[in-house]
């Protein structure tokens, strides 16, 4: 059952709008460098270490889910990990853009 509250067309646009800026930031020599730790999700299943390597979006289209793939070591597994604001927010300062995440 749908709530009759509905968000604007543009939330999914303004998301994924900015998962393409931060994916662009990554592949730039000047994003490399983004770890667990520095977003703060690491945990015993990621390595405060790992570098964040891309990120992904699915769920429903009014309210994107945001994941953040983060290589553990050279070689090693790529670990993925959901994204909360807090996380968005500390990434889109580590790599000096302005983003507007959460409500």
């Amino acid at each position: 059952m749908r709530s009759g509250h509905l968000l604007p067309p543009s939330t999914r646009t303004v998301e994924l709008a900015q998962l393409a800026e931060i994916s662009a930031a990554l592949d730039d020599p000047a994003g490399k460098g983004v770890t667990a730790q520095s977003l703060g999700v690491s945990d015993d299943s990621v390595p405060a270490s790992a570098l964040l390597v891309a990120l992904t979006a699915d769920g429903p289209p009014e309210y994107p889910y945001l994941h953040g793939r983060f290589a553990v070591g050279p070689g090693g597994p790529v670990v993925v990990v959901d994204l909360h604001t807090p996380a968005l927010v500390a990434l889109s300062r580590h790599l000096h853009l302005h983003h507007s995440w959460g409500t």
